[in-house]
């Protein structure tokens, strides 16, 4: 009777602190299946917000850079293929003098491109506050082109680092298709001759347009540095790509010129960014690209 009465106690007190035990390994469990949710919205946030600010910080700049300057060299293929009518505001000849101005700061026809001496000119302050002035009025034109092309190489770059590192938080399909487009942009702009812009010369202009903190530069930077000796020869072959030495094609048929380049180096140029525009505006259409998410390569009608 006595072992009844004590087994008693010691089995209650056992399933008290069995339940206690219970309760505590279970709440543990709970918790720890609480944290575990916890950590996977935090995870993803992290991913939604880190693809915001891809989009936002890379993604959008370099799609905006890429069709303004689309648009430009379609523009002035046009116009150098004289598709619109006399009246129109730019002729290929009138180009033709604004960028030599912008090379060598006088309109004047140019004899031996990669002879002349574009650092003499940049000595006398008279001309250069001259050309200062005219860069933001009669040759603002010519002067936007050139630095359309300089700020797509610069979120080029940009950009093609951050894919190369895989710094980025698209999946793996669409970060080799923009890494891929952007070569093929690099390729055509250099032509299968070498006569557009050397790819070499493209990565070089497009660190160049970056500041120390990885800003790039303002077009009022730019036309700044155009006029800097020494620091401007950094650009020459950006220059020169636009440079038409002279009009005169019968006297000197190999003379450098940009009209021809229109139907080859620009027209390939202008296809290849297209193709990368259309990538990127497929970018936009979701909140957050699941692991197996592709881009679909698209591409419009040749311009001509």
């Amino acid at each position: 009777m006595g072992g009844t009465t004590l087994w008693l106690p010691l089995a209650s007190g056992a399933i008290a602190v069995l339940g206690t035990l219970g309760g505590v390994v279970i709440t543990q469990v709970f918790a720890s299946r609480r944290e575990d949710k916890s950590w996977a919205r935090t995870r993803e946030a992290e991913r939604e917000n880190q693809w915001i600010v891809d989009r936002r910080t890379y993604y959008r700049p370099l799609r905006e850079a890429a069709y303004d300057l689309t648009t430009r060299l379609e523009y002035l293929g046009r116009i150098y293929r004289q598709e619109f009518p006399e009246a129109a505001p730019f002729r290929p000849d009138s180009l033709s003098r604004d960028f030599r101005e912008l090379y060598a700061l006088s309109p004047d026809p140019i004899e031996n491109l990669y002879g002349a001496d574009a650092n003499e000119p940049r000595r006398n302050d008279q001309a250069v506050q001259r050309l200062r002035t005219r860069m933001c009025r009669e040759l603002n034109f010519a002067t936007s082109s050139v630095y359309r092309a300089a700020r797509f190489l610069a979120w080029a770059d940009v950009n093609r680092t951050l894919l190369e590192r895989g710094h980025t938080s698209l999946p793996r399909q669409p970060a080799q298709l923009l890494l891929d487009q952007l070569a093929a942009v690099s390729r055509a702009w250099q032509g299968p001759t070498g006569a557009g812009l050397s790819a070499e010369q493209q990565e070089s202009i497009g660190e160049m347009m970056l500041t120390s903190e990885g800003r790039v530069i303002t077009q009022f930077e730019f036309r700044q540095r155009l006029l800097e000796l020494p620091g401007w020869e950094q650009y020459t072959a950006l220059l020169t790509f636009f440079i038409t030495e002279d009009d005169d094609v019968q006297r000197r048929p190999f003379a450098a010129r940009f009209a021809a380049k229109v139907d080859y180096e620009v027209l390939e140029t202008i296809i290849a960014l297209d193709a990368l525009v259309a990538s990127l505006d497929e970018l936009p259409a979701v909140d957050q690209p699941p692991s197996d998410w592709r881009i679909e390569p698209q591409q419009r009608p040749r311009p001509w």
